[in-house]
């Protein structure tokens, strides 16, 4: 791997996650009533709506791409598999139990709900899976509703070797199986969102077939024909595009700003904003992780000071939260440094490297 596409794959991490953290800003978009501004409505639509959701497939693809030479690298499917559980799944049960008990006490000690307790209560109606999926999401219903990627991130690390038969063996047109496999059956309940698979698969066809993060034009027209196919094929079947074309135009959409990220990133790569925005990339995961128990308290604090009324005070806040929990994550990350690395990789996935973070 160039050191251009180290840089792009640092920086497309950091804006991602960073983007993405806009979706889940308190109360949530869901939540918004007629005193949110116009003005807010429109700039919400573009980090939350565009820019946050597009994130999840642009992680995806990474993910993908990354996931080749890790595997490669690992030489078994069991060691890859197991570093996986231990960097997606073991941080996603921490930060789900954390954001629970959290909500809890809020609730024991002031009354007020928040969207975690709603989902629980009536508490003695709880059953054992209902927990288990609060505290895992292994049917997407994790505590915190952002950590449910890393389910699905993981289900598709486990598939990989199939993947990348299916790749050799198929080519790209197996991307345009699945598109159109997602599209219309779905896979429920391996995979709950099917563009992460789609999107992960792409990422797997890159990494088998290109050196760089960037695809080569042969690559990049072998894509989106194979695409393109899937499209037509959903368009010349009645009763596919009456049910399916509004998932296939929001899937064409993401591929669009997917590829928007990815070619942004690299250009960033070479400049020296996208080297200083490299730097926060060792935060981005945690960031990730923790960025709706953070939001939940700082929501809390701003209610103290200016209320939940959703007037133009809050825009300053849903503005600078994503801002304000980056910042508490960095002394959140230089703590966890200092803890024994089994502490590490509860709240982080991974050991942190201190020699090299805060360069």
């Amino acid at each position: 791997m160039t050191v251009t596409d180290s840089l792009a794959i640092k920086i497309c991490r950091v804006v991602c996650i960073f983007f993405m953290t806009y979706v889940h800003v308190n109360p949530g978009k869901a939540n918004w009533t007629g005193d949110v501004s116009e003005n807010l409505i429109q700039i919400g639509y573009i980090l939350g709506d565009v820019l946050g959701i597009a994130s999840v497939p642009a992680l995806s693809v990474l993910g993908g791409f990354l996931a080749v030479a890790a595997y490669s690298r690992r030489g078994s499917w069991w060691l890859y598999i197991k570093e996986r559980w231990q960097s997606l799944i073991l941080p996603l049960i921490t930060w789900n139990a954390i954001i629970i008990v959290l909500s809890l006490l809020i609730f024991f000690l002031t009354r007020a709900q928040t969207s975690i307790t709603r989902h629980l209560m009536p508490f003695n109606q709880l059953t054992p899976l209902i927990i288990i999926d609060r505290l895992t999401g292994y049917y997407y219903g994790s505590a915190t509703t952002a950590l449910n990627f890393l389910r699905d991130i993981f289900i598709c690390s486990v598939l990989l070797p199939l993947l990348i038969k299916f790749i050799k063996k198929f080519g790209v047109a197996i991307i345009g199986i699945i598109w159109f496999a997602g599209l219309t059956i779905g896979f429920l309940p391996i995979i709950i969102r099917p563009n992460i698979l789609i999107f992960f698969t792409a990422g797997v066809y890159f990494g088998l077939h290109n050196k760089n993060l960037t695809p080569s034009l042969e690559c990049t027209f072998k894509l989106f024909a194979a695409l393109f196919l899937a499209f037509l094929l959903v368009i010349l079947i009645p009763t596919f595009w009456s049910s399916y074309s509004k998932n296939l135009s929001n899937t064409a959409f993401q591929l669009i700003i997917v590829s928007c990220f990815l070619i942004g990133t690299v250009a960033l790569s070479k400049s020296r904003i996208g080297k200083l925005i490299a730097r926060l990339e060792p935060f981005a995961y945690l960031m990730f992780l923790s960025h709706a128990t953070i939001m939940l308290v700082l929501w809390g604090i701003w209610q103290i000071f200016f209320g939940a009324d959703l007037t133009w005070p809050y825009s300053v806040f849903f503005i600078t939260a994503p801002f304000a929990t980056l910042i508490v994550v960095i002394i959140l990350h230089k703590v966890l440094a200092n803890l024994p690395h089994s502490i590490q990789r509860i709240f982080n996935g991974k050991v942190i490297s201190r020699s090299n973070n805060y360069k």
